[in-house]
């Protein structure tokens, strides 16, 4: 990946094609909703897409600012290269940039690379989110934090 950059209403036909590629049991996304969450863009040099994480930035019942990741997705050819920490890094960078005091997150309990990346970025699991994922099977998530 050579290029990250913010999603522009270009991308929105590549990302949804992504998107419900990978996600074929999820519902359709709002037209608004890779601008609703800031969505960062993964590119080759060529254009081709190598995957998008997105996020929001979000108030505790404290009032602290936090970056909760939204969703992230690798495009299957630019799998286990790394892209994915790639792009939780340039989220927590974002987080650190605009004062956030940690990075929320939850992932499909069965998605083991995405925890372990997690945990290598020393995120704590917090426990699990029954039906966090409701249109996949396992429907159950565990949260993640990491203190910034």
């Amino acid at each position: 990946m050579n290029i990250l950059t913010y999603s522009y209403t270009r991308d929105d036909a590549k990302l949804r094609e992504l998107y419900a590629a990978e996600r074929p049991t999820w519902p359709v996304l709002e037209p608004i909703w890779f601008h609703a969450y800031p969505t960062l863009v993964g590119l080759e040099d060529d254009g081709s897409l190598v995957g998008y994480t997105s996020y929001s930035m979000n108030l505790t019942e404290n009032g602290h600012l936090i970056i909760w990741g939204k969703d992230t997705v690798v495009a299957p050819a630019h799998r286990g290269k790394g892209h994915a920490g790639a792009f939780l890094d340039a989220r927590l960078s974002i987080g650190r940039q605009l004062g956030a005091i940690m990075f929320a997150g939850t992932t499909r309990i069965n998605n083991v690379p995405m925890r372990k990346l997690l945990v290598s970025r020393n995120a704590v699991e917090q426990g699990p989110v029954p039906d966090a994922y409701p249109h996949d099977t396992p429907t159950a998530g565990v949260l993640y934090t990491i203190g910034l």
